[in-house]
Formats: structure tokens, sequence, C-alpha cells
């Protein structure tokens, strides 16, 4: 109630200190930043390693632990690494100083992932490649990819969509039986329950696809010419 009072009491100066507040905010709103925080660019580069066929203890012991040491060592500016590995897959996030350009830092990131890979490289001897990974290797080449995909290929063209899909849970048995036969690897009671469940189910999904083609069969449309001598009755003579 004061500030009423004061207002009707000295309205010329309750006009003036109004206009004064105005003039500020108006000064103020226009003097201010428009963002008053400032641009934070974080430097962060994410590096992705992939090697198929290698666990997670030993894709974090060949690969992630080597990487990160090396990196570290080899790259300048970097504040800290978070790493993250999975069954044949490792990702870095390799965060530098605030001050660090991203793009020299990538720089050096790449030329450093192309020293590793030359280092690999030089590594290499080809006699220490057995008979057996070179058989391995033309298999996979030969059967694994050229007949494997022609097969699949040509019963995509032969064969109906959900019989195909079938193949992904056979597969599986397939792979758990040769890997008895030719490896001598051991089959557990587990195993043999899922690839019990596995061939059941398939093999209802045949029977209930045969069942749908013979129903089918059975009901066959009428020729319109039939219909139409049925509806004709003999007029009596």
């Amino acid at each position: 109630m004061g500030i009423v009072r004061f207002a009707l009491r000295f309205p010329h100066t309750f006009y003036v200190l109004a206009a004064l507040i105005l003039f500020l905010g108006v000064t103020a709103i226009r003097a201010t930043p428009t963002d008053i925080f400032p641009e934070i660019r974080i430097p962060v580069v994410t590096v992705i390693w992939s090697y198929t066929g290698l666990s997670t203890p030993e894709m974090e012991q060949r690969v992630t632990t080597y990487s990160e040491y090396a990196m570290s060592s080899s790259v300048s500016g970097i504040k800290n690494i978070e790493a993250q590995t999975f069954t044949g897959i490792s990702v870095q996030k390799v965060y530098f100083q605030p001050d660090v350009n991203v793009d020299l830092a990538d720089a050096e990131n790449v030329a450093f992932l192309d020293a590793i890979d030359d280092v690999e490289l030089a590594g290499f001897d080809p006699s220490a490649v057995t008979s057996d990974s070179l058989v391995a290797l033309a298999y996979l080449t030969l059967v694994g990819s050229l007949v494997a995909f022609t097969a699949y290929a040509w019963v995509l063209h032969h064969a109906p969509l959900p019989l195909i899909a079938t193949y992904a849970f056979v597969n599986p048995v397939v792979a758990v039986i040769l890997g008895s036969i030719v490896l001598n690897e051991t089959i557990t009671p587990l195993q043999v329950v899922a690839g019990s469940v596995i061939v059941v189910g398939v093999a209802l999904i045949i029977l209930s696809r045969s069942r749908m083609a013979s129903a089918h069969e059975d009901v066959r449309p009428v020729p319109a010419g039939a219909r139409d001598s049925e509806k004709v009755q003999p007029t009596p003579a």
C-alpha cells in the first residue's frame, strides 16, 4: 500500500520513476548478449575396432588395452579415454582437452591407426599359416559363400517364404551336429532339448503349409459355363 500512497501523493515523481525503469530495462535488454552461456565444444573422437571371431575378453586384451596404451602415448592432448568392449567390437571415446582442435586430433588418430595397421601387416608371417586355415578359408569362400548364396537365391524363386525362413532355425542344429562329428565337440542335454524344439517347430511349419496347400487345391472354382448350364432348367413338353 505504500507504493500506492506514494503514487497518489506524488504522481509526477512516479511517472518519472516508471519511465526511468522502462528506459533502463530496454537498455539492459539490448546490452545483454543473446546467449549468456559460452559455446562449449568438447573435442571427442570415437574409434571403433572390429575383429570378427574374438570373444569379449580376447577383444579387451588384444585390442582395447593395447590401443588405449598406444594412443595415450602417441596422440597429444588426450584428457581421458572411455572404452566399451563387446564380442568382436571395441568402441573407444577419446576425450581431448578443451583447447585442442578437433580436426587436428582426428588427423592424429587416423595417422595412429594407420601406423597400427602397418605394424600388424609387417608382423604377418605367411609361413605361419597352417593348411587347416587355408582349407577353412577355401571352404568358407566356395561352399559358405558361393554355393550357399546361389542355393538361397534359387530357393527364393521355388519355395514359399515361411519355409525359407526356417533356415535360420535349422542352421544352429546343423552346426552343432557337424561340430560333434568333425571336431568331437560335446553335445549337452540343453542343446539336445533346444535342437528338438527347433526341429519340431520347423516340422509344424512344413505340415501347416502342406495342409493349407491341399485345402487350397480342394476348393476349386467352378467354371462360369458350368454354373450357367445348372441354372437353365429344361421346360416340359
